[in-house]
Formats: structure tokens, sequence, C-alpha cells
């Protein structure tokens, strides 16, 4: 990749409690089980998210993450810096 390239995920988030709806918010936990159980995956938070970046490639630097509409998506972004 060349310098300053963008590396883009959306990616479901596990949210913490108050930015989503009560609802919402109890049924992250039974989708992380879920994907435990069946994928041996689980769902990742912001400071979780950030840090693959870097664990993938120190190059790679995490820079921000949006909310995706009313969704519990976020769409992270990194930058290669060679």
């Amino acid at each position: 990749m060349k310098a300053g390239a963008r590396v883009l995920i959306l990616e479901r988030a596990l949210p913490e409690r108050g930015t989503v709806s009560e609802v919402e918010y109890k049924e992250a936990p039974a989708m992380d089980l879920m994907m435990m159980s069946l994928f041996n995956a689980g769902e990742r938070t912001l400071e979780e998210m950030s840090g693959l970046f870097e664990r993938a490639d120190d190059r790679l630097k995490f820079r921000k993450a949006w909310r995706v509409g009313r969704t519990m998506c976020n769409l992270y972004e990194a930058i290669w810096t060679p």
C-alpha cells in the first residue's frame, strides 16, 4: 500500500451503556455469546478494535470510528504509515 492509504472496516460493535436503547444494550451480550459458541469469535469494543489494527501491523495507525446511523455498527478507519 502507498503511504496514507486508508483501511476501512464496517463491523458491529459492543455498545457502552447509555449510547443505545436498553433493549439493544442487553441484546449485545447474547450476540457475543452466540458468536463465541458458533464461530469461536466475539464482538469487540472500540478499544479492542482500535488495538486490532496495530496488532495486525504496527504501520496501521487507528484514526477514527463512526457510528453508522441508528445501527450497532461502526465504521473504523486506519491509515497506512510505512
